[in-house]
């Protein structure tokens, strides 16, 4: 539609939205016009599309016989479908930068003859590299035009502090719809949805459009069919004027079966090493008595090698038993994890291992504890000796923490794997964790061909 097609009207309070929070009137408070700005600048960053919600809001903010227009770059975002003036109008104002106020005379010929109008602009600014435009077109009055152009002035300045705001919570937010699960961001002021990521949109089978707007409430119900083993995980998320919460569904934590006493797998462990010990050294003697000159190469290779893990088991022990005795030093993450792929490759040879890792700083914690726990994760996963099996490693700092988070994630299994899973280890790596303070979910209990466990730990 065309300017000379386009016919201006006063925006009255009769024609103000009524099922909306944050509409705004003559006697609309400030405070209530700077929640909104917040809100429809946070929507657009995160959506990239203005919603219902956002274009009402701003026909609210209108001025007399004028209508309100915003530009990211070289396209109208508002109003839809209407080009009110050409945009190469703006690119001798706003669009150069910086932080003035522009008002521009322009001048239009229709069935109805010359027609003057004004239009003030101003950028508020940038989203992905473009500028980012707020306007206002109406009839260029005299008598009004000292009146409008303070008014646009304030409204400008109260769009960039919104602005500034919106920037630390935007980048926040979207670290975490891009999370796996299928998760809503909830304007807590209002009730509504503000965003919707990918994995929600393919869950319900709709697109954002139909879901952004909506009740908290309505969405709500509408996950009932897909709860069964899941939850709503809900994080606050405020930032001055803005109170936002991402609602993500999440898979329940499955708590992960553990014997009575997590120490008594790793002493039947020494129990058989000491054992295989005791045999091969026996073994050895009766050889050097009865047969001189015969080979002794493997049983000494043997009595070593299990001297050794015994060894290593009681350190295992000691970690379980008392942390904090043991002498904490500064380890290198990535170094411990690569460690434990060795050894657990070295002696399992299933399928595939993948590690992803993080810049990660160095953590103090006690010595080898993240060799053993990473060791102890990968044990359980792998007890099952499936040659297709695919395990994936990540490691990397959890979003707005100082601690470490594992994930490891095996698939491929055969369907008989799961029952296999090495409970004792993936037992010792749970309580190591809670003893180092930190928290691990698995899914080893469900009768599933992929297993997950999570692991966090302050550092």
């Amino acid at each position: 539609m065309q300017l000379a097609q386009f016919q201006i009207e006063s925006t009255g309070t009769s024609q103000s939205p009524t099922n909306y929070l944050h509409r705004r009137t003559r006697a609309h408070s400030d405070e209530a016009t700077r929640t909104g700005l917040e809100t429809l600048l946070l929507g657009l960053q995160l959506r990239g599309w203005l919603s219902d919600w956002d274009r009402e809001f701003l026909d609210c903010l209108s001025f007399d016989n004028s209508i309100t227009f915003l530009v990211h770059g070289n396209t109208y975002l508002h109003p839809d479908g209407v080009t009110l003036f050409p945009l190469e109008i703006l690119q001798s104002g706003p669009e150069v930068g910086g932080d003035a106020f522009f008002t521009q005379r322009h001048r239009s010929v229709d069935v109805e003859g010359v027609r003057a109008k004004a239009i003030q602009s101003a950028r508020i600014g940038e989203i992905k590299g473009e500028p980012l435009i707020l306007g206002m077109v109406g009839v260029d009055s005299t008598a009004h035009r000292a009146q409008h152009e303070s008014r646009f002035a304030d409204l400008i300045l109260m769009c960039r502090r919104a602005m500034q705001t919106t920037q630390t919570p935007v980048a926040s937010i979207q670290a975490r719809l891009s999370k796996s699960h299928p998760a809503v961001v909830l304007n807590r002021c209002s009730g509504r949805i503000l965003a919707v990521n990918k994995r929600a949109e393919k869950l319900l089978e709709c697109d954002a459009a139909s879901i952004v707007d909506r009740e908290y409430s309505e969405f709500k119900s509408r996950l009932e069919p897909y709860m069964a083993g899941r939850s709503l995980r809900l994080e606050n998320i405020s930032n001055e004027g803005s109170h936002l919460t991402v609602v993500s569904l999440v898979s329940t934590p499955a708590k992960v079966p553990l014997p009575d006493d997590p120490a008594r797998g790793m002493l039947r462990s020494m129990q058989n090493r000491a054992t295989c010990i005791e045999a091969s050294a026996r073994n050895l003697q009766n050889i050097m008595v009865r047969v001189p000159g015969e080979t002794t190469s493997e049983l000494l290779r043997i009595v070593a090698e299990e001297a050794e893990e015994l060894r290593a088991q009681v350190k295992r022990l000691d970690l379980l038993l008392a942390p904090g005795a043991v002498q904490s030093i500064q380890t290198d993450p990535p170094v411990e994890l690569r460690k434990a792929v060795t050894a657990v490759s070295a002696r399992r040879q299933t399928g595939r291992i993948q590690t992803f890792v993080s810049e990660v700083d160095t953590a103090q914690l006690p010595e080898n504890a993240l060799f053993y726990l990473c060791e102890a994760i990968l044990d359980a996963h792998l007890a099952n000796r499936c040659q297709q099996a695919d395990t994936e490693i990540r490691l990397r700092r959890p979003l707005g923490d100082n601690g470490l988070e594992i994930s490891v994630r095996t698939g491929g299994l055969c369907s008989a794997s799961v029952s296999q899973i090495n409970r004792d280890r993936l037992a010792y790596a749970v309580s190591l964790a809670e003893r180092l303070g930190g928290m691990i979910t698995s899914n080893a209990d469900r009768s599933e061909n992929m297993i997950e466990t999570h692991v966090t730990i302050p550092t």
